[in-house]
């Protein structure tokens, strides 16, 4: 909500990015899924090469999205590029004939010969199937959990929406030291605070629907603050900090569209004229 809101010059590059990416889910899962067929076929000595060719073709996309857009794992996307790469080295001769001499290529190259005895080659076969099996379960156990919060953090609670500080409330200090004056609840997991200079700030939120609390605590760990919430009505919310010295903040609703076109625009296939605005 608080993105949604934000003038597009005032958008970081990596928000920018991301903002652009989660517009479409279906890009989101065509982009992933490729990412994840590249890893499955590199696995294995007779499609190692095709999983490397793929795995290259993503991970350059991804570079160039961290590069050019901010985002700070720029040397990790650089170095699965760079292995992709190396994987392709042996082959590089007969892809080069291939692809630029347009002249009949064999690959050949291969980094590890298969096993002369049977035995080792089952065993190899083994672990790396196992591994597989492992590395698929321990991901659907982690992202699984990790779904199922998210999906419940993304229901409706009175605190859901975009609240301005009220001007005779003291200002909070829950960003690492740096006050804000609005916040942006988008689900009960993740907000944004803006901070008096109109920077946002990336807010992580534990929210009790029982007790009537919501822990706020900034991106890195910093400024951990616990507040008792009340919702008198639509437009007003309270919170009260949970210690030795409570301080009280009292808030608006900001009025928001009731639809964004960046959501409500939907998928053409065909377009018979470009939709700017």
């Amino acid at each position: 909500m608080a993105v949604l809101n934000e003038p597009v010059g005032q958008i970081s590059p990596m928000t920018l990015l991301w903002t652009m990416l989660g517009f479409s889910p279906v890009y989101e899962r065509v982009c992933g899924a490729a990412e994840i067929v590249g890893g499955l076929l590199i696995l294995f000595r007779r499609t190692a090469l095709a999983g490397a060719l793929v795995s290259a073709f993503v991970m350059t996309n991804v570079v160039l999205y961290n590069f050019f857009f901010d985002v700070p794992v720029k040397l990790y996307a650089a170095h699965v590029l760079a292995m992709a790469c190396f994987v392709m080295l042996p082959d590089m001769r007969p892809l080069w004939d291939f692809f630029v001499g347009n002249r009949e290529a064999r690959l050949r190259g291969v980094w590890v010969p298969p096993a002369a005895r049977a035995g080792f080659r089952r065993a190899t076969a083994i672990i790396e199937i196992a591994f597989l099996v492992g590395a698929v379960i321990g991901y659907l156990k982690f992202d699984g959990d990790r779904y199922h919060a998210y999906a419940a953090s993304v229901r409706q609670a009175p605190v859901i929406g975009l609240w301005a500080l009220d001007a005779d409330s003291p200002e909070p200090m829950t960003i690492g030291g740096v006050p804000w004056r609005e916040v942006s609840i988008d689900n009960l997991t993740r907000g944004m605070a803006r901070s008096p200079d109109g920077q946002l700030w990336r807010m992580y939120l534990s929210y009790d629907d029982k007790k009537h609390t919501l822990g706020m605590v900034s991106r890195g760990g910093s400024g951990a603050v616990k507040y008792m919430w009340q919702v008198p009505d639509a437009d007003h919310m309270v919170l009260t900090t949970v210690g030795k010295s409570p301080m009280t903040l009292t808030f608006h609703r900001v009025p928001t569209p009731k639809e964004y076109p960046l959501l409500t625009r939907g998928f053409h296939l065909v377009n018979e004229w470009g939709l700017e605005r």
